[in-house]
């Protein structure tokens, strides 16, 4: 890149004088110096992921081996910054077998999307069928589907005969 400027300042410089001709020289190449520094920053930065793009009506999903959706987040608004989104008003939905699923919500979270996880000092609302827990500050680690709630935990049972057994999966038979 360099010789290319070299060889159009020489072609155009052939009427200047040797002093003159030196003086552009000096600046001509401290300038594309400059230029060619720029660019590569600039290209590292977004090679880097130094992003910062804002989106309204932000979603994703996870999908498992068979192409089946495992999790969904969607959120009203969303900032990304490389491999970290901030979410606004955001909702994720995990999905379980036999068509139950797990509805998360809250005001706020950072979703890193390396390694599928979110979280946030925010308070948390985490509800399915006869089942309501809420808490302060969260962990979410989306592929194992594991939600840790930091404090202030409450569990409310809803239903006639809803028990803690009846909501945690069974376990599975090793037994052929």
């Amino acid at each position: 890149m360099l010789s290319l400027f070299y060889h159009i300042f020489s072609h155009f410089s052939s009427c200047w004088s040797s002093g003159s001709r030196q003086f552009f020289a000096v600046i001509f190449f401290t300038a594309s110096f400059f230029l060619v520094i720029f660019c590569v920053h600039g290209r590292s930065d977004a090679l880097l992921g130094n992003t910062n793009v804002l989106v309204e009506g932000f979603q994703t999903r996870g999908l498992n081996q068979s192409g089946a959706v495992e999790w969904e987040l969607q959120g009203q608004q969303a900032r990304i910054k490389g491999a970290v989104t901030d979410v606004e008003s955001f909702q994720i939905i995990l999905h379980q077998d036999q068509g139950r699923f797990y509805e998360l919500s809250s005001p706020k979270c950072s979703f890193y999307h390396n390694q599928d996880e979110v979280k946030s000092d925010s308070p948390l609302l985490l509800s399915s069928e006869g089942i309501t827990i809420s808490g302060i500050g969260y962990d979410i680690f989306l592929d194992h589907k594991i939600v840790l709630i930091r404090s202030t935990v409450h569990i409310v049972l809803q239903g006639k005969n809803s028990n803690l057994r009846n909501l945690t999966p069974k376990p599975k038979s090793n037994t052929p």
